[in-house]
Order: C-alpha cells, then sequence, then structure tokens
C-alpha cells in the first residue's frame, strides 16, 4: 500500500531536479548502478537507499524521498504510464449543449433511471469547440538565459563554494621549522642584495690605481739608491729623508685600497715602472761627481709624472673613499715638490 502511494505521489519538478543532483553527487558507488531505473532493485538496496536519503537530502525534500526511489528506479515505466493517464483523464471533454441532454428524473425526488438506454451513452466531444495550443510566433525574441526562474533552494543542493585562505609555508609547523625557513629566506635575500649591489655600483677603475703604485715604486727605489750617496748635499738629504717616510706609507694606501676592491697586486707588477737606464744615467753623475743635480732633475720629473696620474686617476674615480686617498696623496707630493724646489 505505501509503494502504491509513492507511486502516485506527484513529485514537483523543481523538488525532482534538486533531488536528482544531490543523488548524483552523493549517491554511493554500489548504489548508483539502480539510479537509472533499467532493472530490478533488490529490497536491500532500496533500504539502503531510502537510509542514505534520510542522511543526505534536505528535510523539505524528505517527503519525497519514498515517492522518489518508486518513480525512478524501482518502477520507473509503470509510474510513467499511470502518470500520463492522470493527466489524460483529468483534461476536461468540451462538449456543445446540443449534444448533452440530459434525462429528467421519473419523479420529484427520484434519481435518474441509471438502466435508461441512453444514459449509458457517453457523448462525443465538439472537435470544434476544443481549444489547440497557438503556433509559435517567428517574430518573437528568443529566450534569455536569464528568464529562467531561480529555483529556491539552489543554495542547498549548489552551494557556493568556500574561498581557501593562503597560507604561507610552514605556518603549522614547528617553531624549529619556521627558524630554518626564515634564515634560508634571509640567506636568499642577502645573496640577491649582494648580487644586484654589485651590477648597479660601479667597479673602480683599479688599473689607474696600480699605475700609482708603480709610480710610487720606482720613486721609492731612486730614494733607496740615493741613501748610499757620500756624497750628498744636506737639501738633498733632507728630501731623501722625508720622502723615504712619506712614499711608503702612500703607497701602502694604495696597495690596501686595491686589495678591499678584490684586487692584489704583486711585487713583480710594482717593478714594472723602474728604469734601468734611469739607474745607468745615476752611475755616470756619480762617477762624473753631478750626482747632485741629476738626481734632482730626475726626481723632479718623477714627480711631475707621479701628479699627473694622480689628479688623472681622480677625476675618473666615483668611489668616496678613493677620491679621498687619492687627494691626500696629491698634496703630500705637491709638498714634496715644494721641498725639492726650494733647496
Amino acid at each position: 500500500m505505501q509503494s502504491s502511494r509513492d507511486r502516485s505521489t506527484r513529485i514537483p519538478a523543481s523538488a525532482q531536479r534538486a533531488m536528482d543532483r544531490q543523488m548524483q553527487r552523493s549517491m554511493p558507488a554500489h548504489l548508483k548502478k539502480y539510479q537509472n531505473g533499467s532493472g530490478y532493485v533488490p529490497q536491500h538496496a532500496q533500504k539502503a537507499i531510502m537510509q542514505h536519503m534520510e542522511k543526505t537530502m534536505p528535510a523539505h525534500l524528505k517527503k519525497y524521498s519514498g515517492a522518489y526511489v518508486q518513480q525512478n528506479m524501482v518502477m520507473p515505466n509503470v509510474t510513467a504510464s499511470v502518470a500520463a493517464h492522470n493527466m489524460s483523464a483529468a483534461q476536461p471533454i468540451v462538449t456543445s449543449a446540443a449534444q448533452f441532454t440530459p434525462h429528467a428524473p421519473t419523479s420529484v425526488g427520484s434519481q435518474p433511471d441509471m438502466f435508461h438506454p441512453d444514459a449509458a451513452q457517453v457523448p462525443a466531444p465538439d472537435q470544434n469547440n476544443v481549444q489547440q495550443p497557438a503556433p509559435p510566433d517567428p517574430n518573437a525574441p528568443a529566450p534569455s538565459p536569464f528568464d529562467h526562474p531561480v529555483q529556491p533552494y539552489d543554495f542547498i543542493m549548489s552551494p557556493e563554494k568556500p574561498n581557501r585562505k593562503f597560507n604561507l609555508p610552514g605556518a603549522n609547523s614547528s617553531i624549529f621549522v619556521r627558524i630554518a625557513l626564515f634564515g634560508g629566506g634571509l640567506v636568499a635575500l642577502l645573496v640577491i642584495f649582494s648580487l644586484v649591489k654589485g651590477l648597479v655600483t660601479k667597479q673602480p677603475d683599479l688599473a689607474s690605481f696600480v699605475t700609482i703604485a708603480q709610480d710610487q715604486q720606482a720613486l721609492i727605489h731612486l730614494i733607496n739608491n740615493a741613501e748610499d750617496q757620500k756624497d750628498l748635499t744636506s737639501a738633498n738629504q733632507n728630501f731623501v729623508a722625508t720622502s723615504s717616510l712619506t712614499l711608503p706609507s702612500n703607497q701602502s694606501q694604495i696597495v690596501s685600497y686595491l686589495a678591499k676592491n678584490g684586487h692584489k697586486i704583486e711585487s713583480k707588477t710594482l717593478v714594472l715602472r723602474i728604469s734601468q737606464s734611469t739607474d745607468a744615467q745615476l752611475e755616470a753623475a756619480a762617477a762624473a761627481a753631478t750626482y747632485n743635480q741629476t738626481f734632482r732633475d730626475i726626481i723632479s720629473t718623477k714627480l711631475d709624472a707621479y701628479s699627473s696620474d694622480l689628479k688623472q686617476t681622480y677625476d675618473q674615480t666615483s668611489g668616496t673613499k678613493g677620491k679621498a686617498i687619492l687627494s691626500d696623496l696629491y698634496d703630500q707630493t705637491d709638498l714634496l715638490k715644494q721641498q725639492l724646489e726650494a733647496n
């Protein structure tokens, strides 16, 4: 009796669609084979399906569970036939007044004679009075997708997906893992910063600084040789004493600056500007007793070339530290020149 009532229960179209979607999403795999209604559904399968629908269906759809199982799974073909028969029986038969003449009762208060020959005749419908559906209008606008009404339970059957929050890597990890991640990220940032700084920062012209160190070495070589001369004038002796303190200290500043900028200068590179011909000229002057004047002339020429290299390197250098060193060396060289010319 319950199954008969379920087969005759009318399920609204909106509820039917909502239940179809819910069953498609939540039906277990071993029960989906009964969903198309193409075969026999055992009693235990019907019971399992009903239990599943009681658990998963919204409250407003549970009242159609039995009808849904009977009409869509157990006996879908029979249910469709019954529904079609009920719809045809529900359609009114339109007749004309002339075709139907009721029989008057034989007496007042009596019922009409059910066995009268005319009582069993069913009047035929008038085909002229039956309303036919109107043909579609070819000029009517096409339906818009926005014309379809929104189903009242779509928000239950098709809920919107929740927004997923973005979590940083290691957000749920231990404190040690987070410290390791933070430290690794900090090291990576430092490496990237160093690379970018190296690309952006203009490197100084180290070749010109090497030239200055070579000029200084050539002057130091001449000063050291002059210290061995016994007949130096007092003016030249004073100049040699001052130069022997100033020039090595100045050269130490240049060599240190080169090392800090990644350029280590070797000893064989420093001596490249020492001239053997100049040494021979001074030896000849010493033999000819003209060493003091020859020494002053050669040192004056060397100091002028050294000052010119300092100025040129200063103009080419953009770093503040390099410029400060060059400016200080230029001033000290000017003092040496003044001392040499004053004697």
